[in-house]
């Protein structure tokens, strides 16, 4: 997803890019959206998401990485989202998570972590 893709959508606050081809985001890429509260981008074939994906999204509360080919996540991945209370992290494909990412998110409520069967 390249950087400047949603420049001019400052009051967009639910996004869903959902059974795409997006492989790779950039950092940055949210950084123009003032308020999301909620990005789907299940089902994608994201393989990682670099530091600072995510970063000064501080109103987010709802992230959805389901059915994708992340394998490991950053523990800076959601440090700029104080505010995430649901995370959907399940059925990706050999997806190591280590409880540090988990325990980084304060606010966190519900998450979804259960893995294809192989």
């Amino acid at each position: 997803m390249e950087l400047g893709a949603f420049n001019g959508l400052t009051k967009l606050t639910h996004m869903q890019i959902t059974e795409n081809s997006v492989r790779e985001i950039l950092p940055g890429t949210f950084e123009c959206i003032n308020n999301p509260l909620n990005i789907n981008l299940r089902q994608n074939g994201l393989e990682h998401l670099d530091t600072g994906v995510l970063s000064g999204l501080v109103n987010l509360k709802f992230v959805d990485l389901s059915q994708n080919k992340l394998q490991y996540l950053n523990p800076d991945t959601f440090l700029g989202s104080p505010n995430l209370q649901y995370l959907k992290l399940d059925d990706n494909r050999a997806f190591k998570y280590q409880m540090t990412v988990i325990s980084l998110i304060q606010n966190l409520c519900l998450i979804f972590i259960n893995q294809p069967a192989i």
